[in-house]
């Protein structure tokens, strides 16, 4: 039987990357490290999508203090509480 060249390469195992790069000195970097094929290329989404999160993260705060204080205001209704 020939021996034919396949076009996938062969998926590269974690632990012999992260051992090359420590023989080489090189610190691994943020981002897609070497052999992994679903590697961040660009910064293009990665800037818009941590906008949102920041924004989700803000309104998330905003809202757990809103609903406190709509709680507070509930148990001054019910007399629950003294007013200050």
């Amino acid at each position: 039987m020939r021996n034919v060249k396949t076009t996938a390469p062969v998926p590269a195992d974690p632990q012999d990357v992260v051992a090359r790069a420590a023989q080489s000195g090189k610190r691994r970097r943020g981002g897609g490290q070497p052999g992994n094929r679903n590697a961040q290329k660009h910064g293009a989404h990665a800037r818009e999508s941590m906008a949102l999160r920041r924004q989700v993260t803000a309104w998330k705060q905003m809202t757990k203090v809103l609903i406190a204080r709509a709680e507070k205001e509930l148990a001054l209704r019910d007399g629950m509480i003294d007013a200050p």
